[in-house]
């Protein structure tokens, strides 16, 4: 007689519980569609000219490439050749890359990630760094 009672009560502090996870799931799915359907920058056009701005990716590491000169910076000003190793004002590029810096500094390849650095890195905080050299000339896309 109390097992159909007792079933009935599981069932329903299960539903209970199942409840809140399954309305955020719902409530996320329902705003990304939403903020998908929205547009956004409806009036943009692509400006005729612009600054050339690349993203270079190393096995771990991610770098800004930015022209020297271009868009009213000129980063001779700010940056001296004799710094870098290797760098003369045949370079056209300066690469930059920010992050954590016990990252940037112990994890030069995938074989040197380790579990403590990611995520050390992703979620604590910690002292920064920034990577900077200059590059070459990079090709445009499609040529």
């Amino acid at each position: 007689m109390f097992l159909p009672s007792i079933r009935r009560h599981i069932r329903r502090i299960l539903l209970l519980l199942a409840l809140p996870p399954a309305a955020a799931a719902l409530l996320f799915l329902v705003t990304a569609l939403l903020l998908t359907v929205l547009p956004a920058n409806r009036n943009f056009r692509e400006p005729e000219s612009g600054i050339d701005i690349y993203a270079e990716a190393s096995a771990v590491h991610t770098d800004l490439l930015l022209p020297v000169v271009g868009g009213g910076r000129d980063w001779r000003e700010t940056l001296n050749y004799s710094d870098f190793a290797g760098a003369d004002s045949s370079f056209q590029y300066v690469a930059f890359g920010w992050g954590d810096r016990e990252f940037y500094l112990n994890t030069p390849t995938w074989e040197d990630l380790s579990i403590y650095h990611t995520l050390r890195a992703l979620f604590w905080p910690t002292a920064t760094i920034m990577h900077v050299r200059c590059c070459a000339a990079r090709h445009r896309p499609g040529s």
